[in-house]
Order: C-alpha cells, then sequence, then structure tokens
C-alpha cells in the first residue's frame, strides 16, 4: 500500500497493490552481466512479461528492462489507485515497455527508453466535466520521451453538453532541448 511505497520518492495516496505471483529466472553468461531471462508478475487485475540485462561498467551498474503488459479492464485496474476512481475508466489497454538507467546515478537512476500502449473502447471524465468514450487508439513515446505520439482511430468527446462522435485524431509531439551558450 501508499504508507510502504513512501520509501519510493513521490509516490501518491491511496495506492493498493494487491497479492502477486512472481516468477524469475537470471542467468550470468559471462562476468559482470546477469541476464533477466524472464520475469513474470502477476497481480490481479495486472500482468507483465519483462527480459533484461545487468551490467557492471566504469559508470556503476547500468540495466535495460523491455516489458509487456498484455490487455488489462482499465476499470478493474483503476482499483489499484484510488485516484482513478474519480475519472470513471473504462475500456482495455495494453502495452510495452522499455526503461534504462544506471543505478549509482543519484539524480536520475532510471528513464523511460520507450513505450507503446494500444486502448479499446477507452472512457472516462477529465478536465473536469469533459467526457471521452469509445476511443480506440494507441499513444507511444521514443527518445526517452521526446517523442510522443497519439492516435485515435474512433470515440466521442462530451464537451460542455455538446457532443462530438466519429473522432479521427493524430497527433505528433516533440521536445526538442538545446544547449544554448
Amino acid at each position: 500500500d501508499s504508507s510502504y511505497l513512501k520509501i519510493f520518492t513521490g509516490v501518491p495516496d491511496g495506492i493498493s497493490l494487491p497479492k502477486s505471483q512472481w516468477r524469475l529466472r537470471v542467468s550470468a553468461p559471462t562476468e559482470g552481466l546477469v541476464q533477466l531471462d524472464s520475469l513474470e508478475v502477476a497481480m490481479d487485475p495486472i500482468k507483465f512479461r519483462a527480459t533484461g540485462t545487468l551490467s557492471s561498467g566504469a559508470h556503476g551498474p547500468a540495466f535495460k528492462l523491455t516489458g509487456t503488459i498484455p490487455s488489462i479492464s482499465l476499470s478493474r485496474a483503476a482499483t489499484l489507485w484510488q485516484g482513478w476512481a474519480k475519472h470513471a475508466v473504462s475500456g482495455g489497454a495494453s502495452g510495452s515497455f522499455t526503461i534504462g538507467g544506471n543505478l549509482a546515478d543519484e539524480n536520475k537512476p532510471f528513464f523511460i527508453e520507450k513505450a507503446a500502449f494500444a486502448f479499446q473502447d477507452f472512457g472516462g471524465v477529465f478536465f473536469k466535466d469533459q467526457r471521452f468514450s469509445g476511443l480506440t487508439g494507441t499513444l507511444s513515446a521514443a527518445d526517452k520521451l521526446d517523442t510522443v505520439n497519439l492516435a485515435i482511430r474512433e470515440g466521442r468527446w462530451s464537451l460542455y453538453g455538446t457532443q462530438f462522435g466519429n473522432l479521427d485524431i493524430a497527433a505528433l509531439g516533440f521536445r526538442h532541448t538545446r544547449e544554448h551558450r
């Protein structure tokens, strides 16, 4: 629960983690390299699978973890955090992710290298009273979240009492930072 998770910085109140089952298989193919051959976590209603590596190096222990999340019910997943209850989320989602990092870096020990999520019949209430329903599409990010893509192929949006249907939206966002001298 949230009180236990407080050892990790920035964990919001209201998180409730159910009992879980973990299956782990590791190997050490060479000196200084630990390979995560498989990790399977089942924590109703979420499951995920991952593989990865942990290597020692001159700059500290670096790791990379790649995983998949099979299709989940978002209304059931919302029970894991009370903050989602006010949004009345519905529909399903699945996804994949790659995270990496260096455990010796105190400021940023890990980062999201890339992530992709597909959602089906997604709905909920956001931005006070704007209701989305029946959304089907994808959300992806790459380059450590510098590039973000959103594609919605269908769905409805209720904005201040006006219903917009047959949504078809594609959006691409970039975050580019440049050092100025």
